[in-house]
C-alpha cells in the first residue's frame, strides 16, 4: 500500500530523482514548467459567430488577468464551447425582440454583455459586484469600444450595502453566505433594478440574471420592470429557491422554458434545476414565443458550433 500511495502521489520525474539521489532533485524540479503569474495578462483574439448579415468573421480582443476563469475557458474552447445553448438563446432573443437595452445581472467579465453589442449593436448594462471582475470587464469594454455600461454593484430586493462572499473561483461569488466556502468577505453596494431603471431609462426588453442563488431577490427588487414584460434568461440551481421563482413569475403569466439544447426549448409547468448541472439556465417568456424566435436561436446555435476556438 505504501508503494501504491507513493506512486500515486508523486509524478514520475520526482520518483526518479529520489531514487537517483537528492543531487538530481533540483534539475528535475527546474525542468517543470512554471505556473503563470495569476496577475499576468491573458491576451488573445476571440472569434465571434457570424450573424446573418456578416460578410466576414469578427473577433473580440481579450486581455484579462490569468487568474480569471471565464477568459481561460474562452481561450481553451472558444465562444462556441462556452454555454452555447444560453448564448444562442440570448442572441436569438435580442435579434427577435430588438430591445432598447439589455440588462446583464451578474455579468462576470461579460461573455454575454460583450457579445450582444458586438454582434447585434444593442447596448447593455452589466451589473457586477466584484471590484476586480468589474475592472476587467471595463477594460474589455474600452478595448473593444462597445456600448456597455458597467455598474459595480449587486442587485437585490432592497438597496443598501451587503456582505459579498468571495468564492475560490471567480464565477461563484454571491451575497448568499451559505452558497460556497468563501475565501474572503467584502462589503458591496446593492441596488434594485427598479431603482436603476427609474434613474437610467430606457427599461430593458431582455434581462439575464446569474447571481449564484439570489436570483429571486433580484426579481423581487424589480416589480415595476416585470410589469413592462421583459424576456428573462435566469440561472436556476437545483435545490436552491426554484419555488420562489415560480411564486414570483408564474402569477405574472411568465412561461418557463428550460434552455437545454432542444428546439424549440422544453416548456415546463414549473421550474426545476437540472440535477446534473449541465444546463442551468431558463427562459421565462412573458408571452408565447413566436416561431421567429426559435428560428433565430437555431441559427445562432449553428453559427456558434461553426466558430473556431483561438
Amino acid at each position: 500500500m505504501i508503494r501504491t500511495l507513493y506512486r500515486a502521489s508523486l509524478p514520475r520525474h520526482l520518483r526518479l530523482a529520489i531514487r537517483r539521489g537528492l543531487g538530481s532533485l533540483a534539475p528535475a524540479l527546474a525542468a517543470r514548467p512554471a505556473r503563470p503569474d495569476p496577475e499576468s495578462p491573458r491576451r488573445f483574439e476571440l472569434a465571434l459567430p457570424m450573424g446573418p448579415t456578416d460578410a466576414e468573421r469578427r473577433t473580440l480582443a481579450i486581455d484579462a488577468p490569468n487568474r480569471l476563469m471565464v477568459p481561460r475557458l474562452l481561450e481553451a474552447h472558444g465562444v462556441g464551447g462556452f454555454e452555447p445553448e444560453t448564448i444562442a438563446a440570448i442572441l436569438g432573443l435580442v435579434e427577435t425582440v430588438r430591445p432598447a437595452v439589455v440588462y446583464d445581472v451578474g455579468a462576470n467579465v461579460g461573455p454575454h454583455a460583450l457579445l450582444v453589442p458586438a454582434l447585434l449593436d444593442v447596448p447593455v448594462v452589466a451589473f457586477e459586484a466584484s471590484a476586480d471582475t468589474a475592472a476587467a470587464l471595463r477594460h474589455l469594454v474600452a478595448l473593444n469600444n462597445l456600448p456597455v455600461t458597467v455598474v459595480e454593484a449587486a442587485a437585490g430586493e432592497l438597496a443598501g450595502v451587503a456582505r459579498f462572499y468571495i468564492s475560490p473561483t471567480d464565477t461563484s461569488s454571491s451575497l448568499n453566505a451559505d452558497w460556497r466556502n468563501a475565501t474572503g468577505i467584502v462589503e458591496v453596494p446593492v441596488l434594485t433594478l427598479d431603482g436603476y431603471a427609474a434613474a437610467h431609462p430606457p427599461v430593458p426588453g431582455v434581462i439575464k440574471i446569474d447571481t449564484e442563488t439570489t436570483e429571486p431577490d433580484v426579481l423581487r427588487g424589480a416589480p415595476a420592470l416585470l410589469a413592462t414584460r421583459p424576456w428573462i434568461v435566469c440561472e436556476v440551481l437545483p435545490g436552491h429557491r426554484e419555488g420562489e421563482l415560480d411564486d414570483i413569475l408564474l402569477p405574472l403569466g411568465y412561461i418557463p422554458f428550460h434552455i437545454d439544447g432542444s428546439s424549440p426549448m422544453t416548456r415546463h409547468a414549473r421550474v426545476a434545476g437540472a440535477a446534473d448541472m449541465a444546463n442551468m439556465n431558463w427562459l421565462f417568456a412573458p408571452s408565447e414565443p413566436p416561431d421567429a424566435l426559435w428560428a433565430a436561436v437555431d441559427r445562432w446555435r449553428a453559427a456558434l458550433d461553426a466558430t473556431p476556438a483561438p
